[in-house]
């Protein structure tokens, strides 16, 4: 397995995650054993600061964004299909039919004098350019007393598996 590294604040979410659906154990027939039964409402966000991209994303001259997830080859742990998330608002078009996918790769993320396992996060095609997602089974800011009106440091550590 291969690890990226990313360094931002936890911001506050300004999106709707927290009405995006996602799947549990018990409604995917294909995930690991670890996966949430019923992940938490909504999503924490990382910003990633400009210079706390992984270095390796630049000598594989991989745009400094986290849209480069989508086509850089780094594998996640697995995905979820489009059609299987309620209220995802991403389809597919023509240009990119896998638009909308959730791609989830296991995560690990350093805030604070925490380390909490959690999952990345990232559908196909999202706007988002600078923010990690970060999904769990728990509620991640109340669990670990993360209160929303600070810019928390953080260190994400996103595992996957780089392509040939």
């Amino acid at each position: 397995m291969d690890k990226l590294i990313f360094t931002g604040q936890i911001i506050k979410a300004r999106g709707g995650h927290a009405q995006l659906w996602v799947p549990g154990g018990n409604d995917l027939q294909v995930r690991p054993d670890d996966w949430p039964e019923q992940l938490y409402a909504g999503s924490l966000n990382v910003l990633i600061a400009s210079n706390g991209y992984p270095e390796v994303m630049q000598s594989r001259r991989v745009p400094l964004t986290v849209k480069s997830l989508d086509v850089a080859g780094f594998a996640p742990e697995f995905t979820i299909p489009q059609h299987l998330m309620r209220n995802n608002q991403l389809t597919a078009i023509p240009t990119m039919p896998d638009r909308g996918t959730a791609q989830i790769w296991r995560a690990r993320l350093l805030v604070g004098e925490h380390n909490v396992a959690c999952w990345v996060l990232r559908r196909i095609g999202s706007g988002l350019e600078h923010e990690l997602e970060l999904v769990s089974g728990e509620g991640i800011r109340s669990t670990y007393k993360l209160p929303e009106d600070v810019r928390w440091p953080a260190i994400v550590h996103v595992i996957g598996r780089w392509g040939a």
